[in-house]
């Protein structure tokens, strides 16, 4: 069973040695769910092998209780930042929600590590976003790496800083690192830390910086497999943007051609390409909709007569500039779901009206879509919407509302007999 708890993240000395404790409170009961002791480098873990046992303020595991973990996940483990539910304490001084003292966490420091004097000369709280676990992780691989671990820390690359493979790589790789390095603090605007293979990615790139984050922003979007820097350049060159020249692509595949060839992935007028692909891609649907309407005709040819049966055909005027009448044409329910955002055409509701299961009213106004409504032979409302296009904020009018009221109470529906049912439903 989960608990809502708050929390208390604790800087403190214990017996001589830094520790970092984390504290859980709920009802009457404080835990202390988690423990490192940064001089002996040891963690304790009240519950499980789990880092931090909460998600959005939610303890989620207690002792004789069945494990739980939240939002499907096996395990869970987070990076604490100063969120609402997160009080900081240094050394028995409580700084509240969303400030950490970074004046009296290095007096706590130095009291047990006076090693660690330059580093935290050299460390700029606001950079780890008062992280006080990824200084922690800092300085641990200061222990092995002082000189390049403060440099890092300096300019505020706390990931590079701690990630081992950049201490695995060779003298001269390291350098080129160090080298790239320059040119992300003189260009990176947005503060986001790059990781070490982007970096790497930049040097193996042998592009300038300014061409390279093009290229990047350029190859974002896609979610499998990465451009190469010839095609970044040919797009460039011809002054379209990716999303276009995929799009081209995709519907030169679609439309059978090898987009591997040449012609297909390099025209001279990429634009003129795109505007000639589209075209053919759009007839080529206007076809299948023609195909798809003639094949479903029966279920079109039932809606009328249910339209006709139930005499809803013209519609019925309801006042102020509303109408309410029974679609019964590809049209009719096209331009209900094209101006409303409805699912009526893709879900073939026209199929559930024709069968017999409902039926279906539409209120236009002014001659446009306003609002659909499905009854059952009850007259019960199933569904009654206007605009889906903010699904908060769908209902129809109150006007709406009361017309279908009042138009119910009066409405004696027919059910008409659908006699090619067997053959039509698939």
């Amino acid at each position: 069973m989960a608990h809502k708890a708050t929390y208390e993240l604790e800087l403190t000395v214990e017996d001589g040695c830094l520790v970092l404790t984390n504290w859980a409170s709920w009802k009457d009961k404080r835990l202390d769910i988690y423990k490192y002791n940064f001089t002996t480098n040891k963690k304790y873990i009240r519950y499980g092998n789990v880092e931090f046992n909460y998600i959005g303020g939610w303890l989620v595991e207690f002792p004789n209780e069945v494990l739980r973990y939240r939002y499907g996940r096996s395990k869970y483990t987070v990076e604490l930042h100063p969120y609402e539910e997160v009080t900081y304490k240094c050394d028995g001084v409580e700084y509240g929600s969303f400030y950490m003292n970074p004046e009296r966490i290095t007096e706590t420091i130095l009291s047990v590590h006076p090693e660690y004097k330059y580093l935290m000369k050299k460390t700029k709280f606001n950079g780890i976003r008062f992280n006080i676990f990824k200084l922690l992780a800092c300085m641990q691989m200061w222990k092995e790496h002082p000189s390049e671990v403060e440099a890092l820390v300096s300019i505020e690359f706390y990931n590079l800083a701690c990630n081992k493979n950049l201490y695995k790589l060779t003298p001269k790789k390291k350098k080129e690192i160090i080298g790239a390095l320059k040119c992300f603090t003189e260009h990176n605007t947005n503060s986001i830390e790059p990781s070490l293979m982007t970096i790497q990615q930049y040097i193996k790139s042998g592009l300038q910086f300014n061409e390279w984050f093009e290229y990047m922003n350029f190859i974002h979007w896609r979610t499998k497999g990465a451009d190469s820097i010839e095609l970044f350049r040919y797009c460039k060159r011809k002054n379209i943007d990716s999303s276009k020249y995929h799009d081209m692509l995709s519907m030169a595949s679609s439309q059978g051609h090898d987009i591997e060839e040449e012609y297909w992935k390099y025209p001279n007028d990429p634009h003129k390409m795109h505007e000639e692909l589209l075209q053919v891609k759009q007839e080529l649907e206007r076809i299948r909709a023609e195909k798809e309407l003639e094949k479903e005709k029966v279920y079109w040819n039932q809606l009328v007569k249910i339209a006709k049966k139930n005499k809803l055909e013209s519609g019925v005027d309801l006042g102020n500039g509303y109408t309410l009448f029974m679609p019964s044409t590809y049209e009719q329910y096209n331009a209900s779901a094209v101006e409303l955002h409805q699912c009526i055409l893709a879900a073939k509701y026209y199929k559930k009206v024709a069968k017999g299961n409902s039926l279906l009213l539409m209120i236009w106004y002014n001659g446009k879509p306003s609002s659909t409504c499905e009854i059952d032979f009850n007259k019960h409302i199933l569904q009654h919407y206007g605009n889906e296009l903010n699904i908060h904020s769908c209902k129809p009018s109150k006007y709406e509302q009361e017309a279908i009221k009042q138009f119910l109470a009066t409405f004696k529906p027919k059910k008409l007999k659908f006699e090619e049912v067997s053959q039509w439903n698939h």
